[in-house]
């Protein structure tokens, strides 16, 4: 598991990635257009792991349902959301459906 904190602080949102062996802070400047390529280039680098992410939003700041702030955290949580959406995708078993709708793992050394 990957935990992320997320927490607005003036005009940035600070991002702490920690896994296992390593941790990693990113800052977003949200003051005017925001720019999130830096954390899903970070996602990108993280899928070798194959550990979905467990986040959480620290609540120092009060958010308003129709704020900016509520705007941004939705938008990451999205992101958020499909990387383990993604991950965990790639931890299914590769399995294919037959015509008669059974399902048969194609690994298992059998010719036909």
């Amino acid at each position: 598991m990957i935990t992320v904190t997320n927490q607005f602080l003036d005009v940035n949102l600070n991002i702490e990635f920690k896994t296992l062996n390593s941790s990693k802070n990113i800052q977003v400047n949200i003051e005017n257009d925001i720019n999130f390529k830096p954390v899903v280039e970070y996602l990108i680098e993280l899928i070798p792991l194959n550990d979905c992410l467990e986040y959480h939003f620290t609540d120092e700041v009060a958010i308003g349902p129709d704020s900016k702030l509520a705007l941004i955290q939705e938008t990451i949580s999205e992101i958020y959301n499909r990387y383990n959406s993604a991950i965990d995708k790639l931890k299914l078993p590769k399995l294919v459906i037959e015509s008669n709708n059974s399902m048969v793992n194609p690994d298992d050394g059998l010719p036909f």
